[in-house]
């Protein structure tokens, strides 16, 4: 079993990757080649996230998910699925997908750092 450094490192790499891939997704969705490319990237960086996530839940010895821990996961589930989604299929605008990713971010990190209780 690796260190919870090293989970946290693998964990804040693959938060990087994953904006990039949003970034990179939002700028260049009408290249198909190059949405295959960002999409395999962005999958890639989601598993990262969650597998590195988890890891540290069980370096933390949780035995239960508290209120900080569930809002996470569903922030980030929605930054990992929905946001493609919305992104690929032009449900919403690229300036309300900005200001989805930009607040689920926001949330992430308050959540990580304040660890609400209830």
């Amino acid at each position: 079993m690796m260190s919870y450094e090293v989970y946290k490192f693998i964990h804040f790499i693959a938060i990087l990757f994953l904006f990039l891939s949003l970034g990179a997704l939002l700028a260049y969705s009408g290249n198909k080649t190059y949405k295959k490319r960002v999409m395999i990237l962005h999958g890639l960086s989601a598993l990262a996230l969650f597998v590195s996530g988890f890891g540290l839940i069980a370096r933390l010895k949780l035995h239960s998910f508290p209120l900080w821990l569930n809002l996470k996961l569903l922030v980030w589930l929605i930054l990992s699925v929905l946001i493609p989604i919305l992104i690929s299929r032009n449900i919403i605008s690229k300036k309300g997908v900005w200001f989805f990713v930009l607040a689920g971010a926001f949330l992430a990190v308050w959540l990580a750092v304040f660890k609400l209780s209830h």
